[in-house]
């Protein structure tokens, strides 16, 4: 993006120690204590150079979190998002309005501390859950404009299905892909950045738990009720037992089909599997349970077999995915074991 402004820079606006640092941000030049007011700065030389508050839109902005949560340097990266983020979002006179979007609320590590006016729309929510995805009635448009009307409820087995704020949507990435690739139906979604979490998740889960899960995932119309905590944070996912519904609903793996609050006003919700393309991906997992630690590895290992020799992954091939990952789980108690190729 930085590079595609470089325009910007060449008029009068612009002082020299200005062009200077924004050419220190293109060389990757630039320390981190003055990298964190890269995006701050851009949005003031936007306005200086087209003489208006410039609009803010970022895409998954807590992907470098969850990369950093995952490699070992967190608290690093969460002092310097809390920066970057800050002075870009708080009382920044440039800045009109900033729009967001990522898979999980980080309130509580206090990034926005301080900031005024912030409206948080999850999957819960009402408000503006129509804009997520293709509505039934976009979807079928679509199908009409290619001549694909005879496939509209197929397409709704495999793709529709995901639920915000009690409206009925459709993947649009999987939609566009399965016209894009000769109207074949298979699996074209898979969130690839939450699958380190859903490991780490996968290890805390308790028997109860384990049972809910396969249950799931054998018998796509059972549910599961959860307790609703959208503040979850990276720190305390290990130690949560409710984080790993929580991550399965923010992620797109589960939906909520209803929501209530209880006798202490705490919110609950229902949870099930979206659609067939959501449960092909959770198919290459097979659970084993043993009754002595000693037997975790064998046992993992004997699941992994299982899904080979059963073959549970030809339907996958016939569609033609080409890489799959396996997954065999044993639990024992509250430990776990988890083999994959």
């Amino acid at each position: 993006m930085s590079h595609q402004m470089c325009g910007v820079f060449e008029t009068r606006p612009i002082s020299l120690q200005d062009k200077e640092y924004f050419k220190s941000v293109l060389n990757t030049e630039c320390p981190p204590d003055k990298l964190q007011f890269a995006l701050a700065n851009l949005t003031k030389f936007l306005k200086k150079h087209h003489g208006r508050e410039a609009i803010l839109l970022l895409d998954e902005y807590d992907a470098p979190i969850i990369s950093a949560w995952e490699r070992g340097y967190y608290d690093d990266c969460i002092d310097f998002m809390r920066g970057f983020l800050g002075e870009a979002l708080k009382t920044n006179e440039a800045l009109d309005f900033a729009v967001l979007t990522g898979v999980t609320r980080v309130s509580k590590e206090s990034i926005f501390s301080g900031l005024n006016n912030l409206r948080v729309c999850s999957v819960l929510n009402e408000r503006y859950g129509d804009i997520f995805g293709f509505t039934q009635e976009e979807a079928d448009c679509l199908l009409d404009m290619c001549g694909l009307e005879n496939s509209s409820g197929e397409l709704k087995k495999w793709y529709d299905g995901y639920l915000f704020g009690g409206k009925e949507i459709y993947n649009p990435w999987s939609v566009i892909s399965f016209i894009d690739n000769d109207c074949i139906f298979q699996p074209y979604w898979l969130n690839i950045s939450g699958n380190s979490i859903l490991q780490v998740l996968l290890k805390r889960v308790d028997e109860q738990r384990r049972k809910e899960l396969t249950g799931l995932l054998r018998m796509g119309d059972s549910s599961v009720n959860a307790l609703v905590d959208e503040g979850i944070i990276y720190t305390d996912i290990e130690n949560d037992e409710n984080a790993l519904y929580m991550m399965l609903l923010t992620t797109g793996y589960l939906k909520a089909v209803t929501k209530w609050q209880d006798g202490r006003s705490r919110w609950w919700c229902s949870l099930q599997i979206p659609n067939r393309e959501v449960m092909q991906a959770y198919e290459d997992l097979e659970f084993k349970t043993v009754k002595t630690e000693e037997e975790m590895e064998e046992a993992a290992r004997a699941a992994l077999t299982q899904i080979e020799s059963k073959e549970y992954t030809a339907e996958l091939a016939r569609q033609g995915v080409t890489e799959v990952w396996k997954y065999g789980i044993a639990f024992c108690g509250k430990k776990m074991w988890l083999e994959h190729r």
